[in-house]
């Protein structure tokens, strides 16, 4: 099995939705590392960090659903 170091990896932009409150849910990403949601708002940013790709798409998915 190959190691990967995280600081060769790029995070990257997986998926951008826009609510119904106008709030833009960006999922950011490193292949297997760190993933990120974002939710910004006009007059705030929210950023989620998970472990892993799965956690992180459960919950934007979650998100999405609430469209």
């Amino acid at each position: 099995m190959k190691n990967y170091n995280p600081n060769n990896c790029n995070s990257c932009l997986r998926a951008v939705i826009k609510d119904q409150w106008g709030n833009t849910i960006s999922l950011f990403g490193k292949h297997a590392f760190e993933y990120s949601i974002i939710i910004e708002h006009p007059e705030r940013t929210t950023k989620f960090t998970f472990k892993n790709g799965k956690e992180a798409r459960k919950k934007f998915n979650e998100l999405k659903k609430k469209k």
